[in-house]
């Protein structure tokens, strides 16, 4: 009878021992890819990084710890998967992707710790503790009222609910989904917190703006 086997072991023989269904994976061979990606860029300066998405088991993770590899990750979930597999690994994980929430990027920067400070990071929202503007400071009101901190999550919604209802406002009395995309595909600028949006019917980036911040003392934003 024809039998399938992983590497040496029979696969038959594994699901008779653990049942189904079951997962297996032949580290030879995980040994054997890693090999070939380190041989193709020998004597380059770079850090092969395994994608944590493509399969998250702890026991790969740690092989892959001790075959020299980074991670890849893109969520705060994905990060303590590598942190389980190996404490210190943190300075050789990629944390990539958009759309972070506060507490993924909270836990990556406590993460390194001191490590962080000096990190440049890139914002597509103006820094919010910037009182030069009025936007920001009524934002800054708002906040003490609601006894929250001022950030930069919490002020993107802001903006975006001041453009909505701004929108709102110039559609006049006949307000509707029409009216609506069509007021703010107008062409004509809204000024938001030092930002200036515009949009028209093949725009609807709305703005260009980015800025850099630093990681200062106590994980703090700096510009």
């Amino acid at each position: 009878m024809d039998e399938l086997f992983c590497e040496q072991t029979s696969l038959h023989r594994l699901a008779e021992r653990f049942g189904t269904p079951l997962y297996v994976y032949s580290a030879g061979i995980i040994r054997e890819r890693v090999s070939d990606f380190q041989n193709a860029f020998r004597g380059t300066d770079c850090n092969i990084c395994y994608s944590v998405k493509a399969n998250s088991n702890i026991s790969i993770l740690r092989l892959l710890v001790k075959l020299g590899c980074g991670f890849d990750v893109v969520s705060g979930g994905e990060l303590q998967r590598v942190l389980r597999a190996k404490h210190t690994a943190a300075a050789d994980v990629v944390f990539s992707g958009v759309g972070k929430t506060i507490p993924e990027i909270e836990a990556a920067l406590m993460t390194l710790g001191e490590d962080a400070r000096g990190l440049a990071m890139t914002q597509v929202i103006p820094y919010p503790w910037r009182q030069t503007t009025t936007m920001a400071r009524e934002f800054a009101l708002e906040c003490e009222r609601a006894q929250q901190p001022v950030a930069y999550d919490t002020y993107g919604g802001y903006l975006l609910a001041r453009f909505l209802l701004e929108a709102l406002r110039r559609c006049g009395k006949s307000v509707s989904s029409e009216t609506l995309v069509k007021t703010i595909e107008s062409g004509q600028r809204w000024d938001y917190g030092g930002v200036s949006l515009s949009f028209s019917a093949n725009n609807h980036h709305g703005t260009n703006f980015v800025e850099t911040t630093i990681i200062g003392p106590r994980l703090t934003f700096m510009r």
